[in-house]
């Protein structure tokens, strides 16, 4: 800009980039672009996309598996469901009707597949155990 009692020059190039932003997040978009590029989608066709995080989350309870204790332990952090007989039963409380309902929905067609068991389900917002906060082992 320049006032009356200037030369007015005309405005400068402004430098063209290919990147919005600073060399420090330029990295972060690199790497993603990196990684979106050399993801491969999961083969779904025999159900075992997540069976090593399932391995994983199971791993603590190989030895002794999940008693009746445990899953006592664990109501308190989510809502409890059971199988019996092939019929879903929910405890009366649900923190959110609207999360429990779809839980109920996907877990209702499962229903002649599934043994009788006890189900703790997190229907809340953040998660109740951490496995690096947590010195228990609950389910």
């Amino acid at each position: 800009m320049c006032t009356a009692k200037e030369q007015c020059k005309a405005p400068e190039a402004t430098k063209s980039s290919n990147h919005l932003y600073s060399a420090d997040f330029n990295k972060y978009f690199s790497a993603i672009e990196l990684a979106v590029a050399a993801y491969v989608s999961c083969n779904n066709t025999n159900c075992n996309c997540h069976a090593d995080v399932l391995r994983a989350d199971l791993k603590p309870f190989k030895a002794q598996g999940i008693t009746l204790e445990s899953i006592n332990r664990a109501k308190q952090y989510g809502t409890h469901y059971q199988i019996v007989d092939r019929k879903l039963y929910r405890q009366r409380e649900c923190m959110f009707p609207a999360r429990c309902s779809g839980v109920e929905h996907f877990v209702k067609p499962l229903l002649p597949l599934l043994p009788n068991m006890d189900l703790i389900v997190n229907c809340r917002d953040w998660p109740q155990i951490h496995r690096h906060w947590s010195k228990e082992k609950i389910p």
